[in-house]
């Protein structure tokens, strides 16, 4: 059984300098070394543009706390304000097991010209002995920053929202009107990327191929003629990306409509028969449903229900990557040509 984590001890601090905080987690842990059991799997850095960006990454770390204790240092850069720097350290708790585990949170607001350099910043406070997992809880990094070659792994949120792809002919490396989803291309290209739109897409994904593992609609997948995909504009582009790369088709030709839930349509041609094959979600993702039908033929249908929030459930996901997501990468490449 685990209990909710808990608060062990905490400490806070104006104009202080990173020795300062580095000084107070030592200070932290000294005092509950012999209370609980230190297990840390990971180094996780936060970059957030602002402090609701920081605290919606800050309760979801708590909620994986237990399994996936370490160090989570959220970085708040204010590149135009005066220097300074803010902090506040936590140090957190919670029953595994019969066994009480903790671990530490760390957050400061940066202030000045340092702010260009926050790899120089950060790296005092990350645990030595472990990879660096980057997570940019508000924002695309620039694949160049420093920061961002520190990191095994970068987590992004590519926007479910309104996302324009790159005009017809724009390279990677083309500033201005590449948009989001070249930037993304490009930070795949240096570091395996873990992407949280794409991640809570598992279920539409999975769904859609799973009703193609009935013998009779195997044929269909490669006669697909057709592809529509209705959604958010940021999530429908990776989805249809996915369907461009998977099934071959022009990315072009895959159809797309703005939507409050995601959702795709297979119509595929074969040996006179026409197939459709559809997955779409309701509830914000939490219930998925996956319907195949042919004429003259048989129907299947199944519907799966998420627990909890999806962007928990994906940044859990996003924790175990360690190595680059080739389905994804093809899948964002492809969707810079969807319309």
């Amino acid at each position: 059984m685990s209990a909710a984590p808990s608060r062990l001890g905490s400490w806070s601090g104006k104009g202080v300098s990173i020795g300062d905080v580095n000084d107070a987690l030592m200070a932290l842990r000294g005092g509950e070394e012999r209370a609980a059991t230190r297990i840390s799997t990971i180094n996780l850095v936060v970059v957030a543009t602002d402090n609701g960006g920081a605290d919606r990454a800050c309760r979801a770390m708590r909620k994986l706390g237990r399994q996936n204790p370490g160090r989570t240092v959220v970085v708040i850069p204010h590149p135009r304000s005066e220097p300074s720097i803010d902090a506040d350290v936590h140090l957190h708790t919670a029953t595994v097991d019969s066994r009480q585990v903790w671990w530490e949170e760390v957050r400061i607001v940066v202030g000045g010209p340092v702010c260009g350099h926050l790899d120089s910043l950060v790296e005092p406070l990350t645990l030595g002995e472990m990879p660096v997992t980057l997570w940019y809880a508000s924002s695309i990094p620039d694949p160049a920053e420093p920061l961002v070659g520190t990191a095994g792994t970068v987590v992004v949120e590519s926007p479910a929202g309104e996302v324009e792809p790159a005009p017809p002919g724009a390279s990677a490396g083309v500033e201005g009107n590449r948009g989001v989803l070249s930037s993304l291309v490009d930070l795949a290209q240096r570091r395996p990327v873990a992407d949280l739109t794409w991640l809570r897409l598992n279920p539409w994904r999975q769904m859609l191929t799973h009703l193609f593992d009935v013998m009779a609609y195997r044929p269909f997948v490669h006669a697909v003629q057709s592809a529509e995909v209705s959604g958010p504009s940021g999530s429908a582009l990776l989805l249809a990306g996915w369907l461009a790369d998977r099934l071959g088709l022009e990315a072009s030709s895959v159809a797309r409509r703005p939507a409050a839930e995601c959702a795709a349509l297979l119509t595929a041609r074969y040996e006179g028969a026409t197939g459709r094959f559809s997955v779409e979600g309701e509830g914000d993702g939490r219930l998925v449903r996956a319907l195949a039908e042919v004429d003259g033929g048989q129907r299947r249908q199944s519907t799966v229900a998420t627990d909890g929030d999806p962007t928990v459930a994906a940044l859990a996901e996003a924790l175990t990557r360690h190595s680059h997501d080739r389905v994804y990468e093809s899948a964002i490449e492809a969707a810079l040509g969807v319309r």
